[in-house]
């Protein structure tokens, strides 16, 4: 069955909603771009920027903002997004794009940061970290788009989302066309599943998600 195309105002309300649920600011004003460097790789994966060829990733890469980066099987990358919005670490077999990612200055002259990304295939974890507002993390999947304000996560391409603590919002697109919107809070920990919605996270699921985030990956 194919996606029911969503009409533009409606896609834009539904990530006003999720905006206003996460209790998080739109956007961020005078922002410079910022670079993201490699902090860790395991196996192979591999990179293309401004559209072009994909190359090996190697030690001491430094993405930008376009870059279309995929993981191998039995692959893993860590990238370093700064200290607020931490290290995303795409697991094996995963496609990811960096659509925006930017700091700037924000009220008092606390550091804001604004991370867009495009989930495609595959899942990616990390934390983000406690900040005094005005910041924005954003993953958009081919059914949703998650927010996260803080905590631990994890999120898969299929549209499951995994917060162990902290809060997050998802807006979830379903076959139907109509979006939908879901608040996550933790803890105790809590998952969404398009079949059952937010629920609490069982014990097996914490502890995976838990261990996948403790692991260490190879210097980049």
């Amino acid at each position: 069955m194919h996606m029911k195309r969503i009409p533009l105002k409606t896609l834009a309300v539904s990530l006003l909603l999720l905006g206003l649920m996460a209790g998080i600011a739109d956007g961020v004003a005078a922002a410079a771009e910022a670079k993201a460097p490699l902090l860790g790789l395991l196996g192979t994966a591999e990179y293309s920027r401004a559209g072009g060829p994909f190359v090996p990733v190697k030690k001491g890469a430094v993405f930008a903002v376009g870059d279309v980066i995929k993981t191998e099987r039995g692959s893993a990358v860590d990238i370093f997004f700064g200290p607020l919005a931490g290290t995303v670490r795409l697991t094996e077999s995963t496609t990811l794009v960096i659509e925006k990612s930017a700091v700037a200055e924000g009220q008092l002259g606390a550091a804001t940061f604004e991370l867009n990304l495009s989930l495609r295939e595959g899942e990616i974890l990390g934390r983000v970290e406690r900040h005094g507002g005005g910041s924005r993390f954003q993953v958009k999947l081919p059914a949703g788009l998650a927010g996260i304000v803080e905590g631990q996560f994890r999120i898969d391409a299929r549209g499951y989302v995994v917060l162990l603590d902290g809060k997050a919002g998802y807006v979830h697109i379903p076959a139907s066309g109509e979006p939908v919107s879901h608040t996550l809070q933790a803890p105790p920990a809590t998952y969404f599943s398009p079949v059952e919605g937010v629920q609490p996270a069982p014990v097996e699921l914490v502890r995976e998600v838990t261990n996948q985030n403790r692991s260490k990956l190879p210097k980049g």
